[in-house]
């Protein structure tokens, strides 16, 4: 009865892993880490808006965020946030 219940059990781990699941091995993780931090272009924008602008009309700040996740920004608008 033990060893039925441990069957089933099994099973249905496996068929919630296949059906909903891609595995990966700990090799194949790292290579897409690698590939993706080799990628040419690995810059990225993350632009702040007021939580009140519904419309993200009038953004207060941009900024530009490299693949070593140092960020750049214009100074003036670094002032023009500091100073709201």
């Amino acid at each position: 009865m033990i060893g039925q219940a441990a069957k089933l059990w099994a099973e249905a781990i496996e068929s919630v892993i296949d059906g909903e699941f891609d595995v990966l091995t700990k090799a194949d993780a790292a290579q897409l880490r690698q590939d993706a931090a080799e990628a040419p272009d690995g810059t990225r924008i993350v632009t702040l808006y007021d939580r009140t602008d519904h419309q993200r009309a009038t953004p207060l700040l941009v900024l530009t965020v490299g693949k070593t996740d140092d960020v750049t920004i214009d100074a003036r608008q670094l002032r023009k946030f500091l100073a709201q």
